[in-house]
């Protein structure tokens, strides 16, 4: 896979402890699922599933599912309950629009630094070498070419190395069903509206969590591992609880994840309105205070885990 390939499978937030981002920890609990904080006082609905039917007043019933952003071919599976409800369904809405022929574009645009920025101004020289010497082991390229680019997406490109050659990613096999199927396809954010996130965190920061995914590779494994068992077992509150305690910068809970539940929660009532939906997004916006399957019942919608 070419850097911009890995970046795309990965980034569907396409995408990622504290996508969703950026340290070991934080990279792989955000890429992988994506997640949500705990500080409110309504309950969540009970029961482990990764997929849900969503039912009540004002739309058709429709079903939401959590996916793993990236992960090895040898650990995906799409279960037939899955299948089944998507092949009920009338359009797939995911974060982002994958039947949008320009997404690959689009992601690369915006993935360049402002201001003239560069990784050999955020990174010494001793970090920059090894920063190259991990890049042309794992993508062939080297940091030269790629040292304009926002420090999570370096982040990002080095997944490959926990991944191997052959990633496997729910967005792409999902929205590929979905087309065969003559589905509609649409998207709750913009490549854009996405990205922005990545502008308002410091690149300092970026620097400082793309430093630690480099220095601390075995404890990134391990928790990868975690991450995949927690999905594959379906327990996406426990997912849930593993996650949320790595989000500790001022305003970074807000910024990835509670403000982006927020602004779901209209979307999907005006999407399932007239058609049953298929909603897929990273796993870990569904559990916790504030997951969407909380906020979809406090809204007053029955949801319903399906076994």
């Amino acid at each position: 896979m070419s850097y911009e390939e890995v970046f795309l499978s990965c980034v569907s937030f396409v995408p990622m402890k504290r996508y969703s981002l950026i340290t070991s920890k934080r990279l792989f609990f955000f890429l992988a699922t994506t997640i949500v904080w705990t500080s409110t006082v309504f309950a969540q609905p009970k029961g482990n599933s990764l997929l849900w039917k969503i039912e009540g007043k004002g739309i058709q019933p429709s079903y939401l599912f959590g996916t793993f952003h990236v992960l090895p071919q040898a650990d995906f599976e799409l279960k037939e309950k899955v299948k089944s409800a998507l092949a009920s369904a009338d359009q797939l809405v995911m974060e982002l629009d994958m039947d949008n022929g320009n997404i690959q574009s689009e992601m690369m645009m915006n993935a360049g630094m402002k201001q003239g920025m560069t990784l050999d101004r955020l990174l010494t020289e001793e970090q920059y070498q090894q920063l190259d010497e991990m890049l042309q082991t794992t993508l062939g390229a080297g940091v030269e070419q790629l040292k304009t680019f926002k420090p999570f997406m370096i982040s990002t490109l080095l997944l490959k190395r926990f991944i191997g050659d052959q990633p496997a990613s729910f967005e792409s096999v999902i929205s590929a069903m979905a087309a065969q199927q003559g589905m509609e396809i649409n998207g709750l954010e913009t490549i854009a509206e996405q990205m922005s996130v990545f502008d308002k965190i410091s690149y300092s920061d970026q620097a400082k969590d793309l430093v630690e995914l480099m220095e601390k590779e075995e404890e990134t494994k391990e928790l990868y591992a975690l991450m995949i068992s927690l999905y594959k077992e379906e327990k996406v509150h426990e997912l849930y609880e593993q996650s949320a305690q790595y989000f500790d910068r001022p305003g970074e809970l807000e910024l990835i994840l509670l403000n982006r539940n927020e602004k779901w929660i209209p979307l999907f009532k005006d999407l399932a309105k007239e058609q049953s939906t298929f909603f897929g997004v990273g796993a870990a916006h569904l559990g916790g205070k504030k997951g969407l399957l909380a906020l979809l019942k406090k809204k007053g919608y029955k949801v319903t885990a399906v076994e």
